[in-house]
């Protein structure tokens, strides 16, 4: 019933409508010119902190998590860096109650990451990550 219901409203659609313009065929396009498509830049563009992270996080190899790293923009750098510090920090044992996992801002042990990573998804670094995720090119 749905159907013919659907066909039914379908098929009145277009009655009665002399507005709708209707195509030249007589006019054949040309297909004799091919437009240039080298002159297109067609590599992706910069990213921002935030883009990065939307960018690192589709990866699944290190050739895109390189590519993507390789696109920040220099705002983008400092953010990024800034949240990876914030991060570092919370893990390192100068903090009261940090863990130890890194030897202070810098560190890019995979443990350390993992750790400011951690710390950084539980929400440790919000003021870091808001400023990353609202950077604009």
């Amino acid at each position: 019933m749905r159907i013919i219901l659907l066909c039914a409203t379908l098929s009145f659609l277009g009655c009665g409508d002399d507005a709708t313009p209707v195509m030249d065929l007589s006019v054949a396009p040309d297909l004799q010119s091919v437009p240039d498509l080298s002159v297109r830049d067609l590599s992706p563009g910069p990213l921002t902190c935030g883009g990065f992270v939307t960018c690192i996080m589709s990866c699944t190899s290190q050739t895109c998590a390189t590519d993507c790293l390789t696109r920040l923009t220099p705002s983008g750098t400092t953010k990024l860096n800034t949240l990876i510090n914030c991060g570092d920090v919370a893990c390192s044992a100068d903090v009261d109650g940090g863990s130890g996992d890194c030897s202070g801002a810098g560190d890019m042990s995979q443990t350390c990451l993992t750790c400011a990573l951690g710390i950084i998804q539980s929400g440790g670094c919000p003021t870091e990550l808001s400023a990353c995720t609202s950077d604009t090119l």
